[in-house]
């Protein structure tokens, strides 16, 4: 008898379990990451670029990364910010 009730317990335990987790588990949220860069004038912002590409493509949370280049003009990186950016989930 104990051993009836022993397995008949377990067995409510697991399927408790396992529709408690099916219940939970939600679907992941994808990014839409942002980077406004200045200037490609120096060989370490080319390889910021290409590190942060490199990152993004590593991630499965990161749908897509947008990059900009304002070519050392500060009104037109302002300008890409906002309206490239506006809405997307990190910049």
């Amino acid at each position: 008898m104990f051993k009836k009730v022993l397995i008949i317990s377990v067995a409510l335990l697991l399927a408790g379990t396992i529709v408690m987790g099916a219940g939970t588990k939600a679907e992941a949220k994808k990014y839409v990451i942002g980077l406004s860069n200045f200037s490609l004038g120096n060989s370490w912002r080319v390889q910021m670029i290409e590190e942060a590409r490199y990152a993004a493509s590593q991630n499965k949370d990161v749908e897509r990364l947008i990059v900009t280049h304002s070519e050392g003009d500060i009104s037109k990186q302002i300008a890409d910010a906002i309206s490239r950016f506006e809405g997307k989930d990190t910049v």
